[in-house]
């Protein structure tokens, strides 16, 4: 589906912006909502069947929305059907560099999703790019990345519970592990696991089960099947890095990852200050 046509393609994205660091900035300052939709690119997308309803949280280098496409699917009348999804909305002013760079760094989420297909992953749908076609010298352009839509994430529902019993702790990290024994066998390292990355979904044939999904890609790399899995990154949270990237400048990506799942599960089991509200309450007491 193609919602928006863009007329400056990827060769000519350099040209009109040069480097972030010398223009952007300077463009920053005039949009000062940098991760904002402008009321006519809102315009466009709601003749086209994108409806915001309300802002989500935030995810990596982006805001994230509760969204209802009407013009997205269609059923067997060929009549269409409104889904619900959420939507990433990333933006140029998140980095430093040129746009060619930028531009490959919003992308490289879209383009690792595009290409996978696990239960316990997040299942990308759509995405699209935005800019300012009126403007002789365009607005940051902005990436729009849709997704299914889940009902939260690990990390509000083990501040919802103070803590998790212990069999619903292992029935996320099993469905977790499962999914990174899927991306490394793909050649992927997440390198930011952490519950605010873990997303929780009612499971819609038993409203008694909780599903998670591993989200946000934005700071993954790739690597060759069979290849060395060494990187010198700094992507990552800090209170969930191995110890090895804080005092090395190469280390494996996958060990890594593990660890990070190691500390989000220690998390989980951990007793803190609770407010459950009552359908996480109500599946938790199910256990």
């Amino acid at each position: 589906m193609s919602i928006i046509n863009v007329a400056i393609g990827p060769q000519d994205w350099d040209y009109y912006y040069g480097t972030w660091d010398a223009i952007g900035r300077k463009a920053s300052r005039k949009w000062l909502e940098s991760q904002s939709i402008h009321s006519d690119d809102m315009q466009k997308l709601l003749n086209d069947g994108i409806e915001f309803k309300y802002r989500l949280g935030r995810e990596g280098n982006g805001d994230v929305w509760r969204t209802i496409l009407t013009k997205f699917r269609t059923d067997e009348q060929n009549n269409y059907i409104p889904v619900e999804l959420t939507c990433k909305i990333a933006s140029l002013t998140s980095f430093v560099g040129t746009v060619r760079d930028a531009v490959s760094q919003l992308l490289k989420e879209v383009e690792i999703l595009k290409n996978l297909s696990h239960p316990h992953v997040i299942h990308f749908e759509h995405f699209v790019r935005l800019y300012d076609e009126k403007s002789g010298f365009p607005h940051p352009i902005r990436v729009l990345c849709f997704m299914e839509l889940c009902d939260g994430n690990l990390k509000q529902l083990i501040k919802w519970a103070g803590k998790l019993p212990e069999p619903l702790s292992l029935d996320w990290f099993l469905q977790i592990a499962n999914a990174l024994q899927y991306l490394h066998k793909s050649g992927i390292a997440h390198l930011d696991i952490k519950p605010q990355n873990i997303l929780v979904k009612i499971n819609p044939v038993n409203q008694n089960e909780i599903m998670v999904k591993l989200t946000d890609f934005g700071l993954s790399e790739t690597f060759r099947p069979g290849s060395p899995v060494i990187t010198d990154t700094e992507a990552g949270t800090h209170d969930y890095k191995a110890p090895e990237t804080l005092i090395s400048r190469a280390f494996d990506a996958f060990k890594t990852n593990i660890y990070s799942l190691g500390v989000s599960l220690s998390e989980s089991l951990v007793s803190s200050d609770s407010k459950s509200p009552p359908i996480m309450l109500r599946l938790i007491e199910t256990i």
